[in-house]
């Protein structure tokens, strides 16, 4: 899959999302190739070295631009293994954005609160949210789509929310509701 950057992405960047990119399994790779030039990734420096990398998407739209911003710090300072969750959790944002409507939010938010590891509540650590006290359902969705598409379940983003669904029951779901038809 060709992958779309923003002009000025530096190519150690480049380099970097395509090789965290290619960690995902292949089923989670195919769902992004589907966004084609929708998708467009950033990086950046600066003040945004300090938090998180981020999604941003147009609402201006149906179909409307799809942003990803990684952090430089993300990209070239963690481990990889924590590189490649950032990188998936941020796609996960992508995924629900462009393929999920409220039924498939609700049977995914329905599978997590079936864990024996679900919380009422995550306490939100990170500085991005404001005036809130607990994780945001999306927030939660894109590292339960991470741990989906890398496979790996010992990692944690800053959110330190742990797995919730198989990977079997979590690509039911996403295949049923994003990726309908045989």
């Amino acid at each position: 899959m060709r992958l779309h950057f923003a002009a000025g992405v530096p190519a150690a960047d480049r380099a970097a999302i395509r090789s965290e990119f290619q960690a995902g399994r292949p089923a989670a790779r195919r769902i992004i190739s589907r966004l084609g030039p929708r998708l467009t990734f950033k990086t950046a420096g600066g003040s945004l070295s300090r938090v998180d990398s981020l999604f941003w998407r147009q609402q201006e739209a149906p179909g409307g631009a799809i942003t990803v911003t990684m952090a430089r710090r993300h990209l070239h300072s963690v481990p990889r293994r924590l590189r490649v969750h950032l990188l998936w959790h941020e796609l996960g944002h992508a995924i629900d954005a462009a393929g999920l409507d409220s039924h498939a939010d609700r049977r995914f938010s329905a599978a997590f609160r079936r864990s024996s590891a679900w919380r009422g509540c995550w306490p939100l650590k990170l500085h991005v949210y404001a005036g809130r006290r607990c994780v945001p359902e999306e927030e939660i969705f894109a590292d339960q789509a991470a741990f989906w598409a890398t496979g790996d379940r010992n990692v944690r983003s800053g959110y330190w929310i742990p797995p919730l669904a198989s990977a079997r029951e979590f690509w039911g779901i996403l295949r049923r509701e994003y990726l309908p038809g045989p």
